[in-house]
């Protein structure tokens, strides 16, 4: 999905990483030509969770999922998320 404001880079709150997980199902080869698709799978008021698939011509080869909080970047406490970045989530909502 594509988002029109960089929300990764404000001055007032940071997304960082609170976990991530991966399978791989097939190896991945210099020179293979993955297809990455990005999905949002869980939204909360103050996090979310990303899910990334890594396909080739339809067949997977790995599945990443990370979950991210958004916290005020100056004291780094939990924050509810803007609204615009929540309303761009959710438009990408599975």
């Amino acid at each position: 999905f594509a988002m029109k404001i960089n929300f990764f880079d404000d001055d007032k709150f940071v997304l960082p990483i609170l976990s991530a997980e991966s399978k791989f199902v097939k190896p991945i080869k210099t020179g293979d030509n993955i297809q990455i698709s990005v999905s949002v799978t869980i939204l909360k008021k103050s996090s979310f969770e990303l899910r990334y698939l890594f396909t080739k011509q339809e067949v997977l080869f790995a599945e990443v999922k990370t979950v991210h909080v958004c916290v005020e970047k100056n004291k780094f406490s939990k924050i509810e998320l803007p609204v615009e970045l929540y309303d761009a989530l959710a438009a990408n909502q599975n």
